[in-house]
């Protein structure tokens, strides 16, 4: 298409939008348009502008449509990448801490049955006694921390 003068190549893809067929033809502007462009003088109203001026106008609109189109479209594909990696890491940090809160319950639950293994706490010394009850203690703090950070 010619435009003052310069080709200007137009691309459209099928799906983004239709063009009609009076678009499809070469456009070119009249000769009083171009005089009035390299004098500067601007239009005063649409009225003043010809059928193929309007065209010319209509058509640089639907490019500049389907440009900024493109671009969205290629804004929206990098942020549904993004939040498809997000997910997996989520995914993936979620099945590492469930692992974690599964192997900490198991260790609570022999821990507590060593504790309660004893007939009387007598048969138990003080230190022994101590350790499990603190590992016990620490356990919990940890199951607590992890049910914490589990994403719902």
């Amino acid at each position: 298409m010619q435009l003052y003068g310069e080709s200007v190549e137009r691309t459209t893809e099928a799906g983004v939008g239709s063009v009609g067929a009076d678009m499809d033809s070469e456009i070119r502007i009249s000769q009083d348009v171009v005089e009035q462009a390299e004098a500067g003088r601007g239009w005063t109203s649409i009225t003043d502008l010809t059928i193929t001026d309007r065209e010319c106008r209509r058509s640089y609109c639907l490019r500049e449509a389907i440009v900024t189109t493109k671009a969205r479209v290629e804004g929206l594909r990098c942020e549904a990448a993004r939040l498809e990696e997000e997910m997996r890491r989520l995914t993936s940090a979620s099945t590492r801490l469930t692992g974690r809160l599964n192997q900490t319950n198991t260790t609570i639950i022999r821990k507590k049955a060593a504790l309660h293994s004893f007939t009387t706490l007598k048969d138990l010394t003080v230190k022994e006694y101590l350790s499990l009850e603190a590992d016990l203690t620490c356990l919990k703090k940890e199951l607590e921390n992890l049910e914490a950070k589990r994403p719902v």
